[in-house]
């Protein structure tokens, strides 16, 4: 797989200009909140983020460069780099940005290397005992999906991945296992009682979450768009979701 930090950077990125989007932020002149509550905070802590994680980026991208430097790889990585400047100099519209992320992850999906397989890194020792073997049999399978180019499939089982984490963590937390009495509440829900009693927050995990229920049905009475990710969405996800496990439980 791709240099893990430079996709799990991007897709950060991509996250906290979602979030900022959302918010109706202006970047060129911000007003972040006064409120003190625990959610604007995390917010405004998106905001002073950006220049941080843009650097960061453009850090990780180093790696991408020595690991992938070819003459087959040359066009994509020019690609890559010409984005990254445009990303810093349209910095201040999330819009763009997002757009310039995507065609960044496109390009990095084109990088030829000499493998044929990936291997998803998973922070299995951080994971309690509780749920350890049922989240390895996930990963593994999850490996072996992405390998087979099934990403859609991929994304469904990082939502089971993140499904399973996060009930753990909010038992953990709370004492209450909440699918006792609410055995089919949906992620954007548990997330938003994890947040309400301030377990755990990333303003990004909600945009995943989105991009994860796409991949699932709601209703038969009226024609959907199926969302069909690429390579590079599929691998930005997943180490997105390994990135979550191992700070929900480290």
């Amino acid at each position: 797989m791709l240099s893990r930090k430079f996709l799990s950077s991007l897709q950060a990125l991509h996250n906290a200009y979602t979030v900022i989007e959302k918010e109706n932020i202006d970047l060129k002149n911000p007003q972040l909140s006064n409120d003190l509550s625990y959610s604007a905070q995390k917010i405004s802590s998106v905001v002073r983020q950006i220049d941080p994680r843009i650097k960061l980026l453009r850090k990780h991208f180093s790696e991408v460069e020595e690991r992938h430097n070819s003459p087959e790889n040359e066009e994509s990585l020019l690609q890559i780099r010409t984005l990254l400047s445009k990303l810093e100099r349209e910095k201040t519209n999330p819009s763009e940005c997002k757009k310039i992320i995507d065609a960044i992850a496109e390009h990095t999906s084109e990088l030829k290397t000499s493998q044929t397989t990936t291997t998803i890194n998973a922070p299995l020792n951080n994971i309690p005992l509780e749920i350890r073997s049922e989240i390895s049999a996930d990963i593994e399978e999850l490996q072996r999906t992405f390998n087979a180019k099934c990403y859609r499939s991929c994304v469904i089982l990082c939502g089971r991945i993140l499904e399973v984490a996060l009930h753990r963590k909010y038992y953990e937390e709370t004492n209450h296992d909440i699918l006792e009495k609410s055995p089919g509440i949906g992620l954007g829900t548990l997330l938003a009682k994890m947040r309400e009693k301030e377990i755990f927050f990333d303003p990004g995990l909600m945009n995943q979450i989105h991009l994860i229920n796409m991949t699932r049905i709601f209703c038969v009475h009226k024609k959907q768009e199926a969302f069909s990710p690429s390579k590079a969405q599929a691998q930005a996800i997943i180490i997105y979701t390994m990135d979550v496990l191992r700070r929900l439980f480290e």
